[in-house]
């Protein structure tokens, strides 16, 4: 007879295969998508709005095609970033600045088109830590992630 901490181990490891994705992933929109978020969106006005579906919203679940997703550069934006001018360390403002700073930050940290890189950050003024990527406008009109969305009425409207 198997122990019992061998039984759980396998369990446990058997449900880590079973749940490694996203409910649907893979069954109706074709293997190699990965889950890249989740928002909210209005049947009627064509901006995302926030986490938390009021009642004439639907929740979204949004998908990019994997091999593109792991071909495209990604980037951290601190908020301040130390760069050294003349031997001396100075630090920059990144968040709330002009494109063009944020393109220079990212062209001096990841090779190929900075405008084609995923940006990583915190939200600014949130009072728990969230975190958001920003995606280029560009790179959606260009489908550069073959993204796909899936969205669902809240339940009871």
């Amino acid at each position: 007879m198997m122990p019992f901490s061998q039984y759980i181990c396998s369990i446990l490891l058997a449900l880590s295969f079973l749940l490694s994705r996203a409910p649907g992933e893979g069954r109706d929109q074709g293997e190699g998508r990965e889950v890249i978020g989740c928002r909210t969106v209005s049947d009627v006005i064509n901006t995302p709005t926030g986490l938390e579906a009021a009642e004439d919203e639907c929740y979204c679940v949004i998908t990019a095609d994997s091999e593109k997703l792991t071909n495209t550069a990604k980037v951290w934006i601190p908020e301040r970033a130390a760069r050294v001018r003349n031997g001396k360390r100075k630090f920059r403002t990144l968040w709330h600045r002009d494109d063009r700073i944020v393109l220079n930050y990212i062209a001096s940290m990841v090779p190929g088109d900075p405008e084609k890189a995923l940006r990583f950050s915190e939200i600014s003024y949130e009072p728990v830590r969230m975190l958001k990527m920003d995606i280029a406008t560009d790179m959606i009109n260009n489908d550069d992630l073959g993204l796909w969305a899936r969205c669902w009425k809240r339940k009871g409207s």
